[in-house]
């Protein structure tokens, strides 16, 4: 746990910092103070959101189902209802934790 939502951006941007450019970044696009921060990072990106952002490798929620956008191909991996957590939260954690493993 962080102490705040700052204190979760900082920390996000210091492992950023430190990540050369073969090394991978993960974080939910929609945070804006976050994406701002990370614009320059080194490292390459792998977005997640709720919705398609029509990035190069991006994960997103359309139709019920988890997408993901690798390179130019749209992959459906599977239909949200299968995740046997329930919330919007628990569907993102599930699409960062889909970013890293794709990566």
């Amino acid at each position: 746990r962080y102490p705040s939502f700052e204190g979760y951006v900082r920390t996000k941007t210091a492992i950023a910092r430190h990540q050369r450019p073969d090394d991978w970044l993960i974080f939910n696009r929609e945070d804006t103070t976050l994406r701002d921060r990370l614009a320059n990072a080194r490292s390459r990106q792998v977005t997640f959101g709720r919705e398609d952002d029509g990035g190069a490798r991006s994960l997103w929620i359309g139709e019920g189902r988890f997408r993901a956008r690798r390179d130019g191909s749209e992959i459906d991996l599977g239909p949200v209802e299968r995740l046997p957590l329930a919330g919007e939260h628990a569907r993102l954690n599930a699409l960062a934790a889909i970013g890293a493993v794709q990566s």
